[in-house]
């Protein structure tokens, strides 16, 4: 196994197989291996995404927040500091 030390901090790179990409070690860190799998993956098609209605009690969510648009109420969007947390609130803020 590689180890990078950043601020005190360690790495470990588990697949340290000279062969391959960068792109392939970490492909192959999350187990995505299969050719068809590569390709969902590196090319995403939001017709491929999983209902959000199947998450727990979305369409009371939804119903309260259209409420809250409609009486020009205010609301509070959190996010954590992450690249998908500030990302997504990003896109809650300016959508």
């Amino acid at each position: 196994m590689s180890e990078l030390s950043i601020n005190d901090k360690k790495w470990v790179v588990l697949n340290d197989n000279p062969t391959l990409t960068i792109l392939e070690k970490i492909l192959n860190n999350r187990q995505i291996i299969e050719p068809e799998d590569v390709e969902k993956f590196l090319n995403p098609n939001f017709n491929k995404l999983h209902d959000p209605y199947l998450m727990d009690n979305m369409d009371q969510a939804v119903m309260r927040i259209e409420k809250a648009i409609e009486n020009q109420e205010r609301i509070i969007i959190f996010g954590d500091y992450d690249v998908d947390g500030v990302t997504g609130t990003a896109i809650l803020v300016l959508g």
